[in-house]
């Protein structure tokens, strides 16, 4: 009996010293898993971050760009007025022209 006591206390030992290496090894893993879930959220919030960086940056350069057609067109009505006054210019410049051929030809 105390031979068959012997035996159940070897079990029980080493069922007790592999439970206890469960234990350690389940310990570190979520250790493990704690440390790469810290680095997902860091690298999570880096990400967020540039993001919004670069959404902020692309409304900048949108509102830029809408300045810019703003000063293009505004450029292009300047343009289409001067030439208009470039015409007028040279039609008085023509009809100057032919009314002093006129008195010329008078005198």
């Amino acid at each position: 009996m105390n031979c068959d006591l012997k035996q159940e206390l070897d079990k029980l030992r080493k069922r007790f010293e592999l439970t206890e290496a469960e234990n350690v090894y389940l310990n570190k893993s979520i250790e493990r898993m704690d440390k790469e879930l810290h680095e997902a959220k860091d690298t999570s919030f880096h990400l967020s971050h540039q993001i919004e960086n670069s959404e902020n940056l692309v409304k900048k350069k949108e509102a830029e760009l809408l300045a810019m057609e703003k000063r293009i067109k505004a450029s292009e009505t300047l343009n289409t007025e001067f030439c208009r006054a470039i015409e007028e210019l040279k039609m008085e410049q023509e009809e100057s022209r032919r009314i002093k051929e006129d008195m010329d030809r008078k005198v």
